[in-house]
């Protein structure tokens, strides 16, 4: 059974680039779908726009789960200039292998 999450969340966080004085990078972000790979893993579809003035390389940081399920994961990402928009997907485990009860996914950037 294949299960496409419908959520997006968008969390816009404040991020300092060291060196530049002034300048920041902030990131846009948000779950875009996922599919269930097996019982103890979701594969997630999601996006990371930089709105900020300066490139920056985000990490973000996926969670998932449904009552007593829950998993997330850490991603370090390629630099993205401002105005970009990264797609990226991650695999995410998820407890006692359920996967397919999964409803819910957020994502934080910085």
């Amino acid at each position: 059974m294949t299960r496409t999450m419908k959520l997006m969340l968008a969390v816009p966080l404040l991020v300092l680039a060291a060196g530049c004085s002034g300048a920041s990078t902030t990131y846009k972000s948000q779950v875009v779908g996922s599919v269930v790979v097996n019982p103890a893993t979701i594969t997630v579809l999601a996006s990371v726009t930089n709105t900020g003035d300066v490139d920056g390389e985000p990490t973000c940081t996926i969670s998932a789960g449904s009552g007593a399920y829950h998993g997330f994961d850490v991603f370090d990402l390629q630099s993205v200039a401002p105005g970009e928009t990264f797609k990226f997907k991650g695999d995410i485990t998820i407890e006692n292998e359920g996967a397919r009860y999964v409803d819910d996914a957020t994502i934080e950037c910085e």
